[in-house]
């Protein structure tokens, strides 16, 4: 996937961030397909570990481009009390997705 054209990186995003199983992720789109592939980040920040590859849903995109990568399940997304998204600029709580 990362030599496709045309797939979005997201090279300082998070997979299921603002969740108890959040953690820090080089998230790679493919708007082609609607697939997006994460990749766990180490201690280190360097990638190696590919964790999870889906099909993506119009809000899960929705999300992804509104919080600069941050990839949530529409199930996790839909249960607004159990996430908690934090503004990396402002560093407040933003719990109106």
């Amino acid at each position: 996937m990362p030599k496709r054209k045309n797939i979005v990186w997201f090279d300082n995003g998070m997979y299921q961030g603002g969740t108890n199983r959040g953690y820090d992720s080089v998230n790679l789109f493919d708007k082609e397909t609607n697939t997006i592939a994460v990749f766990r980040k180490g201690e280190n920040g360097e990638y190696n570990r590919l964790t999870t590859t889906c099909k993506v849903t119009p809000v899960e995109e929705n999300h992804l481009y509104q919080s600069d990568g941050n990839y949530v399940t529409e199930a996790v997304l839909s249960n607004q009390n159990g996430l908690t998204v934090i503004n990396p600029i402002t560093n407040m709580n933003n719990n109106d997705l």
